[in-house]
């Protein structure tokens, strides 16, 4: 689920955003095989959301780290990389992690717990069956305490700041605060400026990041 936000031109998108596409997508066609985000949190480990790996195998995703511009045409902005696994992280909570097949050169992201200046990047549709824009947008994103449907305390409920909400294609995608990761984009109740959107929170990963 992610958007953009209206307006002027968005800044950078941060060095750790992932774009997962297809393995067989050529270099000057990534953006038609786009299907989540992700975000680098170890060398060579990528968060992204449980359920974008539905019916895939590793040998079938791509990782693109510090992708911007999914239309360029060859060579693509970043570092394409291959996924040598999965690992679940058996929280029952939509949450993964894959592992690269090399390690990445971006420094991972740091993990936070706080909730103050929420943004959320990705390449999400903006609205239901729109069209996703070629580069990255920032979301910015506020906590709710008001949500009735959210999963349970593992996630964040947020509502957008603006007008622009995460949509179809930002699953996966993070959600930082303060220069660390805070969450993972998961699901929502819609595209709208008033849906609640629901964010897995990041913390479920130290564990794992721990070993």
């Amino acid at each position: 689920m992610l958007v953009a936000l209206a307006g002027c031109s968005s800044p950078a998108p941060p060095p750790t955003l992932v774009a997962l596409v297809s393995h067989t997508a050529p270099d000057d066609d990534v953006a038609s095989t786009h299907f989540c985000g992700g975000v680098l949190v170890a060398p060579d480990l990528v968060a992204t959301a449980a359920h974008c790996l539905t019916d895939r195998s590793p040998a079938s995703i791509d990782a693109i780290v510090g992708a911007d511009n999914l239309c360029s045409t060859a060579p693509i902005g970043g570092s394409r990389l291959a996924i040598a696994s999965f690992e679940p992280l058996n929280t029952g909570v939509d949450v993964a992690l894959l592992r690269l097949a090399s390690p990445s050169p971006v420094e991972p992201t740091p993990l936070t717990t706080s909730t103050t200046d929420l943004v959320a990047w990705g390449w999400g549709t903006g609205s239901p069956g729109g069209q996703a824009p070629c580069t990255a947008r920032p979301v910015a994103l506020t906590i709710s305490d008001s949500c009735a449907d959210v999963p349970s305390d593992d996630y964040l409920c947020a509502l957008p700041s603006g007008s622009d909400n995460t949509c179809t294609g930002d699953s996966g995608g993070p959600v930082f605060a303060q220069g660390g990761l805070v969450a993972i984009t998961s699901s929502g109740a819609g595209c709208g400026p008033r849906d609640p959107g629901f964010y897995a929170r990041a913390s479920l990963l130290a564990p794992a990041l721990e070993r």
